[in-house]
């Protein structure tokens, strides 16, 4: 089931999985996973961590990064969009958005290092 909305975010939807049932998820959007019922293990790309999401868990899905979604025993999922899509700092990491200019490494003249 898919719950549309007249605003251009990505839609919230929502999946019911069978025990064993497995889900790819790639979408273009930073969403999150909210788990309503069940038990599903969830893996990332490039994440070396196995995550396990019991009813209320909630975690987040990478914008443009592949997802593996596999339910333990019968599951009921929310995927919404995060409440914000734009760089920064993420709910429990603690990393938090360097300039554009310290990101490519090229910083200016005042700030560069050596620099009077």
């Amino acid at each position: 089931m898919t719950i549309h909305t007249a605003s251009r975010r990505p839609a919230e939807e929502l999946l019911q999985l069978s025990c064993g049932q497995l889900v790819a998820w790639e979408k273009p959007h930073a969403m999150r996973l909210r788990v309503l019922a069940g038990l599903v293990w969830v893996t990332r790309e490039r994440d070396l961590g196995d995550h396990f999401l019991h009813a209320g868990d909630c975690f987040e899905l990478h914008p443009r990064g592949r997802t593996l979604i596999q339910a333990e025993r019968a599951a009921r999922l929310i995927v919404e969009p995060q409440a914000s899509d734009r760089p920064g700092p993420r709910s429990g990491r603690g990393r938090l958005a360097w300039p554009r200019w310290l990101q490519h490494g090229t910083a200016p003249a005042a700030v560069a290092l050596g620099a009077p």
